[in-house]
């Protein structure tokens, strides 16, 4: 099986309009929930959504944009220091700042703890349509490699 060249596909989400896997052009977007409830996202709800996907991708997952996710992977061995929590607060900075439209990251606070190996982020946005703030809490969790969103 051979692969499809990428400039093949580069050209195919050029031509589609497509400019990210992360950013929704039709202002929404929907999910099946566990239960088969049929959800859509739309607004606020859609950007924090778009955030919470964009955190929860290793970034080089994806063939179209291999710089979409984070890079969490890359921390899991490194002590836990402070240097270690400002690197991953760029990170933060720079994903959201390039692949979020509708929201401006306004300040992150963090804590460690360290006998959990865990960092805990909030990270506090704001909705660039309404003028909204919005709280996220993120947590990530070394010692069981795990990642755990949650949004107000």
């Amino acid at each position: 099986m051979s692969e499809i060249p990428q400039s093949v596909l580069d050209k195919f989400f050029i031509d589609s309009g497509v400019k990210s896997l992360v950013l929704n052009d039709y202002g929404f977007t929907s999910q099946l929930s566990p239960h088969g409830d049929f959800n859509t996202y739309m607004g606020k709800e859609l950007a924090v959504y778009r955030l919470a996907v964009l955190l929860s991708i290793m970034e080089g997952t994806y063939i179209n944009d291999p710089n979409l996710g984070i890079n969490l992977m890359s921390y899991i061995y490194k002590p836990l220091t402070d240097d270690v929590v400002s690197l991953i607060e760029i990170e933060l900075r720079n994903k959201i700042d390039t692949y979020e439209k509708d929201l401006s990251l306004l300040r992150i606070e963090t804590m460690t703890d360290t006998s959990t190996k865990s960092i805990y982020f909030k990270l506090f946005l704001k909705y660039i349509p309404s003028d909204e703030d919005i709280t996220l809490d993120f947590d990530f969790v070394k010692s069981i490699q795990a990642l755990i969103v949650r949004a107000r």
